[in-house]
């Protein structure tokens, strides 16, 4: 399922200006656009936002929210290369 601005908007009552401020931050680096180049949000970039949302909450910076999403990709990544190397 894929999701709108608006939908996001809504789902996490926040301003459609403050998502996209927070892509042109860097924080939404996977979100794809379609052919009229609106952004189009898949359930993983709902989890990115709600993982945002609650940095931000807890007064995360956008560098300091960057720093621990990167990282916690990181670890995810390096955890699924080694179930696919093993496997």
């Amino acid at each position: 399922m894929t999701y709108t601005i608006k939908d996001i908007s809504k789902m996490f009552g926040v301003s459609i200006y403050t998502i996209r401020f927070y892509d042109k931050e860097g924080l939404l680096p996977f979100v794809l656009r379609n052919k009229a180049g609106n952004r189009v949000f898949t359930e993983s970039d709902v989890s990115l936002f709600g993982t945002i949302c609650c940095l931000k909450i807890e007064k995360y910076t956008s560098p300091d929210a960057m720093q621990i999403i990167n990282e916690e990709r990181k670890k995810f990544m390096r955890k699924n290369v080694k179930i696919i190397y093993y496997n």
